[in-house]
């Protein structure tokens, strides 16, 4: 029963993680036009772009909360082709911002 709560706990954040809309101000410490797109069917990449696309580490975790990937990168796509097909949560670090959002791999 415990693992259902935390589940359903984690989906709930997930799904406050992945809408951008929730506060209307501008958070001075999350990366500026900040997005990602999940990958397609077909290519094991998953964008990772922002207004800067500088030097970014990049923290990939699971529903449990245990990172399942970690990789610091120039480039604006992400290598998931390790991943198993779920939902994950990307956290991504540029300079002293970070952004959270939610990643799903099909």
């Amino acid at each position: 029963m415990k693992k259902f709560y935390f589940i359903l706990l984690t989906v709930i954040t997930i799904s406050f993680l992945g809408n951008e809309n929730l506060n209307s101000q501008t958070n001075d410490k999350e990366i500026e036009k900040f997005n990602n797109f999940s990958n397609t069917e077909f290519y094991d990449l998953a964008a990772v772009a922002s207004h800067d696309n500088i030097a970014k580490d990049i923290l990939v975790f699971d529903l449990f909360g245990e990172v399942a990937l970690q990789e610091h990168t120039t480039y604006n796509k992400l290598n998931v082709s390790n991943l198993d097909t779920g939902i994950y949560i990307i956290q991504v670090t540029e300079n002293t911002k970070t952004t959270s959002r939610k990643l799903v791999v099909k």
